[in-house]
Protein backbone atom coordinates (compact mmCIF):
# COMPACT_ATOMS: atom_id res chain seq x y z
CA UNK A 1 0.00 0.00 0.00
CA UNK A 2 1.72 3.20 -0.90
CA UNK A 3 2.01 6.40 1.77
CA UNK A 4 -0.59 8.11 -0.18
CA UNK A 5 -3.31 5.81 0.15
CA UNK A 6 -2.88 5.24 3.27
CA UNK A 7 -3.92 8.92 4.49
CA UNK A 8 -6.98 8.94 2.22
CA UNK A 9 -8.18 5.24 3.97
CA UNK A 10 -8.93 7.19 7.12
CA UNK A 11 -10.50 9.92 5.63
CA UNK A 12 -12.45 7.98 4.03
CA UNK A 13 -13.72 5.94 6.82
CA UNK A 14 -14.38 9.44 8.51
CA UNK A 15 -16.41 10.13 5.81
CA UNK A 16 -18.21 7.08 5.49
CA UNK A 17 -19.21 7.28 9.12
CA UNK A 18 -20.84 10.83 8.75
CA UNK A 19 -23.31 9.97 5.75
CA UNK A 20 -23.94 6.88 7.82
CA UNK A 21 -24.99 8.94 10.96
CA UNK A 22 -26.67 11.98 8.68
CA UNK A 23 -28.98 9.10 7.46
CA UNK A 24 -29.59 7.88 10.55
CA UNK A 25 -30.47 11.28 11.91
CA UNK A 26 -33.04 12.04 8.53
CA UNK A 27 -34.77 8.58 9.49
CA UNK A 28 -35.75 9.68 12.81
CA UNK A 29 -36.47 13.37 11.55
CA UNK A 30 -38.91 11.83 8.99
CA UNK A 31 -40.77 9.97 11.84
CA UNK A 32 -41.53 12.65 13.15
CA UNK A 33 -44.88 13.83 12.39
CA UNK A 34 -45.65 17.20 14.30
CA UNK A 35 -49.49 17.09 12.02
CA UNK A 36 -50.32 14.06 13.09
CA UNK A 37 -49.30 14.20 16.66
CA UNK A 38 -51.58 17.30 16.83
CA UNK A 39 -54.89 15.43 16.06
CA UNK A 40 -54.08 11.89 17.39
CA UNK A 41 -56.19 11.06 20.71
CA UNK A 42 -58.71 11.66 22.72
CA UNK A 43 -60.95 14.77 22.43
CA UNK A 44 -64.07 16.29 24.62
CA UNK A 45 -66.91 18.14 22.09
CA UNK A 46 -68.75 20.74 23.68
CA UNK A 47 -71.23 22.79 21.51
CA UNK A 48 -71.85 26.60 22.84
CA UNK A 49 -75.48 26.87 24.55
CA UNK A 50 -76.02 23.05 25.05
CA UNK A 51 -75.20 20.85 28.05
CA UNK A 52 -74.61 17.58 26.57
CA UNK A 53 -71.45 16.91 25.61
CA UNK A 54 -69.67 14.91 23.14
CA UNK A 55 -66.21 13.25 22.50
CA UNK A 56 -64.28 12.59 19.72
CA UNK A 57 -61.32 9.62 19.22
CA UNK A 58 -58.63 10.07 16.99
CA UNK A 59 -56.00 7.10 16.02
CA UNK A 60 -53.85 6.51 13.33
CA UNK A 61 -53.25 9.70 12.06
CA UNK A 62 -50.02 10.18 9.85
CA UNK A 63 -49.56 13.04 7.52
CA UNK A 64 -49.35 12.50 2.91
CA UNK A 65 -49.01 15.16 0.92
CA UNK A 66 -50.41 18.19 3.19
CA UNK A 67 -52.99 16.10 4.80
CA UNK A 68 -53.74 14.47 7.80
CA UNK A 69 -55.54 11.30 7.73
CA UNK A 70 -56.30 8.56 10.06
CA UNK A 71 -56.91 4.97 10.69
CA UNK A 72 -60.09 5.73 13.00
CA UNK A 73 -62.01 8.47 13.51
CA UNK A 74 -65.24 8.24 15.85
CA UNK A 75 -67.34 10.55 16.99
CA UNK A 76 -70.63 10.85 19.47
CA UNK A 77 -72.67 11.52 22.66
CA UNK A 78 -70.23 11.65 26.07
CA UNK A 79 -73.18 9.19 27.04
CA UNK A 80 -73.45 7.44 24.11
CA UNK A 81 -71.45 5.16 21.86
CA UNK A 82 -69.28 6.75 19.21
CA UNK A 83 -69.98 6.25 15.26
CA UNK A 84 -67.61 6.99 12.31
CA UNK A 85 -66.67 10.44 11.07
CA UNK A 86 -67.73 10.97 7.46
CA UNK A 87 -66.33 13.18 4.97
CA UNK A 88 -62.91 13.46 7.04
CA UNK A 89 -60.69 16.65 5.61
CA UNK A 90 -57.66 17.73 7.69
CA UNK A 91 -55.16 19.87 5.22
CA UNK A 92 -51.86 21.19 6.55
CA UNK A 93 -51.66 24.93 6.01
CA UNK A 94 -48.52 25.91 7.67
CA UNK A 95 -48.45 25.75 11.34
CA UNK A 96 -52.20 25.02 11.20
CA UNK A 97 -54.25 22.39 10.49
CA UNK A 98 -57.26 22.92 8.53
CA UNK A 99 -60.42 20.65 9.76
CA UNK A 100 -63.42 19.78 8.49
CA UNK A 101 -65.99 16.53 9.02
CA UNK A 102 -69.29 15.39 9.02
CA UNK A 103 -70.74 14.17 12.42
CA UNK A 104 -72.94 10.84 12.24
CA UNK A 105 -76.13 13.25 12.48
CA UNK A 106 -74.30 14.93 8.78
CA UNK A 107 -73.45 18.43 10.63
CA UNK A 108 -70.88 19.96 9.65
CA UNK A 109 -67.81 20.77 11.79
CA UNK A 110 -65.28 22.98 11.12
CA UNK A 111 -61.96 24.38 13.11
CA UNK A 112 -58.55 25.19 13.15
CA UNK A 113 -55.96 24.62 15.02
CA UNK A 114 -52.26 24.72 15.40
CA UNK A 115 -50.10 21.95 15.62
CA UNK A 116 -49.69 22.59 19.61
CA UNK A 117 -53.23 23.38 20.90
CA UNK A 118 -54.75 21.04 23.00
CA UNK A 119 -57.93 23.13 22.76
CA UNK A 120 -59.46 24.39 19.59
CA UNK A 121 -62.30 26.75 18.76
CA UNK A 122 -64.34 26.03 16.17
CA UNK A 123 -68.14 25.99 14.12
CA UNK A 124 -70.81 23.25 13.98
CA UNK A 125 -73.59 23.78 11.76
CA UNK A 126 -76.75 21.49 11.97
CA UNK A 127 -78.44 19.97 8.93
CA UNK A 128 -81.54 22.54 9.52
CA UNK A 129 -79.08 25.38 9.51
CA UNK A 130 -78.48 26.38 12.74
CA UNK A 131 -74.87 27.46 13.39
CA UNK A 132 -72.81 27.71 17.08
CA UNK A 133 -69.47 27.84 18.25
CA UNK A 134 -68.15 24.26 19.42
CA UNK A 135 -65.04 24.03 21.26
CA UNK A 136 -62.61 21.01 21.04
CA UNK A 137 -60.40 20.18 24.13
CA UNK A 138 -57.86 16.82 23.87
CA UNK A 139 -57.81 15.03 27.29
CA UNK A 140 -55.90 11.93 28.73
CA UNK A 141 -57.87 9.01 27.79
CA UNK A 142 -58.46 8.32 31.10
CA UNK A 143 -59.49 11.03 32.48
CA UNK A 144 -62.31 10.99 28.99
CA UNK A 145 -63.01 7.36 29.81
CA UNK A 146 -64.20 8.67 33.46
CA UNK A 147 -66.19 11.37 32.08
CA UNK A 148 -68.16 9.21 29.65
CA UNK A 149 -68.41 6.20 32.34
CA UNK A 150 -70.19 8.96 34.63
CA UNK A 151 -72.13 10.63 32.17
CA UNK A 152 -73.44 6.97 31.26
CA UNK A 153 -74.76 6.43 34.82
CA UNK A 154 -76.33 9.42 35.13
CA UNK A 155 -78.32 9.13 32.01
CA UNK A 156 -79.56 6.07 32.84
CA UNK A 157 -80.50 7.51 36.41
CA UNK A 158 -82.36 10.21 34.48
CA UNK A 159 -84.10 7.09 32.63
CA UNK A 160 -85.08 5.39 35.85
CA UNK A 161 -82.44 2.58 35.43
CA UNK A 162 -82.92 0.42 39.11
CA UNK A 163 -79.53 -0.40 39.29
CA UNK A 164 -78.00 2.49 38.00
CA UNK A 165 -77.53 4.41 41.42
CA UNK A 166 -75.87 1.12 43.18
CA UNK A 167 -73.33 0.98 40.60
CA UNK A 168 -72.26 4.56 40.63
CA UNK A 169 -71.88 3.76 44.23
CA UNK A 170 -70.00 0.60 43.68
CA UNK A 171 -67.64 2.20 41.43
CA UNK A 172 -63.90 1.50 42.31
CA UNK A 173 -62.53 3.86 44.66
CA UNK A 174 -58.79 5.17 44.36
CA UNK A 175 -56.09 3.89 47.00
CA UNK A 176 -55.58 6.28 49.95
CA UNK A 177 -58.67 7.97 49.70
CA UNK A 178 -58.16 11.53 51.14
CA UNK A 179 -60.08 12.84 54.10
CA UNK A 180 -60.96 16.29 55.60
CA UNK A 181 -60.75 17.19 59.34
CA UNK A 182 -62.82 19.63 61.07
CA UNK A 183 -60.69 22.49 60.51
CA UNK A 184 -59.89 21.79 56.25
CA UNK A 185 -60.16 24.54 53.78
CA UNK A 186 -62.03 23.49 51.42
CA UNK A 187 -61.79 25.21 47.76
CA UNK A 188 -63.73 24.55 44.52
CA UNK A 189 -60.88 26.23 41.99
CA UNK A 190 -62.48 27.66 38.91
CA UNK A 191 -59.91 28.03 35.54
CA UNK A 192 -61.57 30.52 32.73
CA UNK A 193 -60.94 32.85 30.48
CA UNK A 194 -62.82 35.63 28.59
CA UNK A 195 -62.19 34.60 25.27
CA UNK A 196 -64.05 31.33 25.87
CA UNK A 197 -67.68 30.71 24.89
CA UNK A 198 -67.70 27.54 26.92
CA UNK A 199 -66.66 30.00 30.07
CA UNK A 200 -69.08 32.40 29.28
CA UNK A 201 -71.84 29.77 29.16
CA UNK A 202 -71.10 28.28 32.51
CA UNK A 203 -71.18 32.00 34.20
CA UNK A 204 -74.03 32.79 32.68
CA UNK A 205 -75.91 29.07 33.91
CA UNK A 206 -74.28 28.54 37.18
CA UNK A 207 -75.04 31.85 38.59
CA UNK A 208 -77.21 33.41 36.28
CA UNK A 209 -80.49 32.79 34.32
CA UNK A 210 -80.59 29.55 35.65
CA UNK A 211 -78.78 29.43 38.92
CA UNK A 212 -77.28 26.04 38.72
CA UNK A 213 -74.49 26.22 41.10
CA UNK A 214 -77.41 26.00 44.14
CA UNK A 215 -79.00 22.54 42.85
CA UNK A 216 -74.98 21.09 41.11
CA UNK A 217 -73.25 22.35 44.40
CA UNK A 218 -75.80 22.70 47.40
CA UNK A 219 -72.71 23.27 49.72
CA UNK A 220 -71.48 26.17 47.74
CA UNK A 221 -71.73 28.37 50.70
CA UNK A 222 -69.63 26.23 52.84
CA UNK A 223 -66.71 26.13 50.57
CA UNK A 224 -64.20 28.57 49.21
CA UNK A 225 -64.99 29.44 45.35
CA UNK A 226 -61.67 30.59 43.37
CA UNK A 227 -62.13 32.11 40.61
CA UNK A 228 -58.89 32.04 38.19
CA UNK A 229 -58.95 33.58 35.06
CA UNK A 230 -55.97 33.73 32.14
CA UNK A 231 -55.52 35.97 29.38
CA UNK A 232 -56.84 33.73 26.90
CA UNK A 233 -58.21 30.36 26.51
CA UNK A 234 -54.67 29.40 24.69
CA UNK A 235 -52.66 30.78 27.60
CA UNK A 236 -50.17 27.30 28.38
CA UNK A 237 -49.95 29.05 31.66
CA UNK A 238 -51.17 26.55 34.75
CA UNK A 239 -53.27 28.56 36.52
CA UNK A 240 -53.98 32.16 36.57
CA UNK A 241 -53.78 33.99 40.05
CA UNK A 242 -55.00 32.18 43.10
CA UNK A 243 -54.47 33.08 46.67
CA UNK A 244 -50.96 32.42 48.32
CA UNK A 245 -52.17 29.41 49.91
CA UNK A 246 -52.70 27.90 46.13
CA UNK A 247 -49.78 29.33 45.09
CA UNK A 248 -48.46 25.65 44.93
CA UNK A 249 -50.39 24.81 41.53
CA UNK A 250 -48.68 27.47 39.34
CA UNK A 251 -45.26 25.43 40.88
CA UNK A 252 -43.88 22.26 39.25
CA UNK A 253 -43.39 19.07 41.12
CA UNK A 254 -40.40 16.72 41.58
CA UNK A 255 -41.79 14.77 38.25
CA UNK A 256 -41.23 17.89 36.37
CA UNK A 257 -45.09 18.02 36.10
CA UNK A 258 -47.83 20.85 37.43
CA UNK A 259 -50.00 19.42 39.62
CA UNK A 260 -53.18 20.30 37.52
CA UNK A 261 -53.80 18.31 34.37
CA UNK A 262 -55.10 21.46 33.01
CA UNK A 263 -54.98 21.09 28.85
CA UNK A 264 -58.44 23.74 28.29
CA UNK A 265 -60.96 25.72 29.91
CA UNK A 266 -63.27 25.75 31.95
CA UNK A 267 -61.12 23.58 34.20
CA UNK A 268 -62.44 22.77 37.61
CA UNK A 269 -60.86 21.37 40.50
CA UNK A 270 -61.34 20.69 44.32
CA UNK A 271 -58.64 20.89 46.17
CA UNK A 272 -59.04 20.13 50.35
CA UNK A 273 -55.88 21.47 52.84
CA UNK A 274 -52.80 20.29 50.20
CA UNK A 275 -54.38 17.85 48.24
CA UNK A 276 -56.33 17.55 44.83
CA UNK A 277 -58.91 15.22 45.72
CA UNK A 278 -61.03 15.62 41.93
CA UNK A 279 -60.24 17.52 38.81
CA UNK A 280 -61.83 17.90 35.29
CA UNK A 281 -62.47 19.91 31.94
CA UNK A 282 -65.91 20.92 31.16
CA UNK A 283 -69.45 21.33 33.17
CA UNK A 284 -69.60 17.51 32.94
CA UNK A 285 -66.94 17.07 35.38
CA UNK A 286 -67.67 19.78 37.41
CA UNK A 287 -70.92 18.04 38.33
CA UNK A 288 -69.70 14.59 37.84
CA UNK A 289 -66.48 14.31 39.03
CA UNK A 290 -66.23 17.47 41.70
CA UNK A 291 -68.84 18.18 42.91
CA UNK A 292 -69.71 14.55 44.59
CA UNK A 293 -66.13 15.26 46.19
CA UNK A 294 -67.15 18.60 47.54
CA UNK A 295 -69.94 17.12 49.52
CA UNK A 296 -67.91 14.28 50.81
CA UNK A 297 -65.23 16.68 52.37
CA UNK A 298 -67.98 19.00 53.47
CA UNK A 299 -69.95 16.06 55.25
CA UNK A 300 -66.43 15.17 56.97
CA UNK A 301 -65.90 18.38 58.04
CA UNK A 302 -68.61 18.30 59.82
CA UNK A 303 -70.46 21.09 57.35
Amino acid sequence: MTRKNSFWIPQLRELLFMLALLASVQARAAEVDPAAEALEGTWLVSVSGESRERFMLLSGAKSERGEVKVNRAEYGWLDGKPENIKDWSALVRGDAIELRFLTPADSVVTARLAVDDTTVSGRIVYTNGRDLELRMTRLPAEELAALREQARLDRAEQQGAKTAKAAKTAKTTKAAVPHAGPNSKIHLVYIGSADCPSCRGYEAEYFGRKDLMASVVPDFAKISYVKSSLSTYRARDPVGRVPPELAWLAERGANGKYPLARRGVPFFALIVDDKIWAQGHGTTALENLVAPEIRRAVTERGG
